[in-house]
């Protein structure tokens, strides 16, 4: 029954996220811990042609914190606090197994604010199915056995859209056709050239491995979609055969940092779910999520910064996903073009970040 153990402001998380069992102040372990890592790369191997793409089917962040969170032991580190300086005030939740996974307790603080019961609440897996949004995996170069070289590229995608009537989205079907449209933000200069690159992609005894710089993650905030930049993502997942060098992927599991400048600018881009507004500014929800955001920064965006004492300025993210097999599309603009909120007079986007009160930095 045990889901988290809260170091700081145990009470307020406790009461507000319904954790089965809360333990408060729990000494500061700072030494190696092996659990919940992702696997080393195998031996050099000979490289291969296969290539394909994924979709991912399902996404979940962990929001339902009785469950427990999924996710990786980002930081390397055994226990609780001692990954960096957090905020004076700071919530920050430990999981079992050293899992960080400081976004399951965010979005369901926010989730308690707004109400579960907020149109399409944050179940991202809603829009997914639907077509509205979505994540492309492309691997280049498998050799179909343990493979210490992949190329590996993530598209955000704008959904599924029906081609010849007008351009409306079409659910996905899941049989391998459907083909997913690349948000204008995940492409370079050039074909669908990718933004998005691993650093590192290899599989190890069937385990689907990907280390990525930055990384875009869906995600759903009361009625709208939108995505996330986290740094610094680490993905493995079971590659299971589905014909030729046809695959789809299970277990899947994530983990990431998201810096916390990035996830208040990125807010944003999201509607208020009660007024319509945007996430910014004056906006009440903003004002609950903003301090929410910089109390349960769990770890330093830059991971050769762990355990020396620098300041939490990053949450981290974890989250456990499936994808299946899909097909590549052209450059679409979404359904609902993001939302350009408190915006400079300049046009500047909004800019926000936990060193500052409110306002466009």
């Amino acid at each position: 029954m045990l889901a988290a153990t809260v170091v700081v402001g145990a009470a307020s998380l406790c009461a507000i996220a319904a954790i089965g069992a809360c333990l408060v102040s729990v000494p500061n372990v700072v030494s190696t811990c092996t659990s919940n890592r992702w696997p080393a790369a195998p031996p050099k191997s000979p490289g291969g042609n296969g290539s394909f793409f994924v979709a991912v089917h399902t996404l979940d962040y962990g929001v339902d914190l009785e469950a427990g969170a999924p996710g990786f032991n980002l930081d390397g580190l055994c226990g609780c606090g001692g990954s960096c300086t957090p905020h004076p005030n700071a919530d920050v939740a430990c999981w079992q197994g050293d899992i960080n996974n400081a976004i399951a307790t965010l979005f369901s603080q926010v989730r308690g604010f707004v109400g579960g019961t907020a149109p399409a609440g944050f179940d991202v897996n809603v829009h997914i199915d639907a077509g509205e949004i979505g994540l492309l995996l492309q691997v280049v170069g498998y050799n179909g056995q343990s493979d210490s070289e992949l190329k590996v590229a993530a598209f955000a995608s704008t959904g599924t859209w029906a081609a010849g009537d007008g351009g409306t989205l079409q659910p996905p079907r899941w049989d391998g056709n459907d083909v997913w449209a690349l948000d204008p933000g995940s492409v370079q200069a050039g074909p669908n050239v990718p933004f998005y690159s691993a650093s590192q992609a290899y599989v190890t005894g069937g385990t689907f491995v990907a280390l990525f710089d930055r990384f875009p993650l869906p995600a759903s905030i009361g009625v709208a979609t939108g995505v996330f930049e986290v740094e610094n993502a680490v993905l493995t997942a079971t590659l299971v055969p589905r014909g030729g060098t046809t695959y789809a992927l299970a277990n899947g599991v994530l983990g990431a940092r998201a810096p916390t400048a990035t996830l208040l600018s990125s807010l944003a881009r999201f509607a208020d779910p009660f007024d319509g507004g945007t996430l910014c500014g004056t906006d009440p929800v903003y004002n609950f999520a903003k301090p929410a955001v910089c109390e349960a920064a769990d770890l330093n965006q830059d991971p050769s910064k762990d355990g020396r004492g620098f300041a939490c300025n990053a949450l981290s993210v974890g989250g456990a996903f499936t994808a299946e097999p899909a097909q590549q599309g052209a450059v679409h603009a979404p359904l609902v073009a993001p939302l350009n909120g408190c915006a400079a007079p300049d046009g500047a986007p909004w800019g926000d970040d936990c060193a500052h009160d409110n306002g466009n930095y």
